[in-house]
């Protein structure tokens, strides 16, 4: 298991920092989401070259690495 950093880009909170595994799931991201954001996970969309992100799926699932870019948006 190897941790590193990535960021996720929000429109009302900017970019922020999250220090993560390969072996997290979408939703843990989000958990961690919630308190910086004030966002409910339940609301929480994570998108990723377009394409939204599944709760149970991986970090590595999706490959994502310290150069991915991740968007958060509210879903409403």
């Amino acid at each position: 298991m190897v941790d590193f950093k990535v960021k996720v880009g929000t429109f009302s909170h900017g970019i922020i920092t999250v220090l993560v595994s390969t072996e997290d799931t979408i939703a843990s991201l989000k958990d961690r989401l919630v308190a910086p954001t004030g966002i409910p996970l339940d609301q929480q969309i994570i998108f990723m070259n377009g394409v939204a992100l599944v709760n149970s799926k991986t970090l590595g699932f999706y490959r994502i690495n310290v150069n991915s870019i991740l968007i958060l948006t509210v879903r409403l």
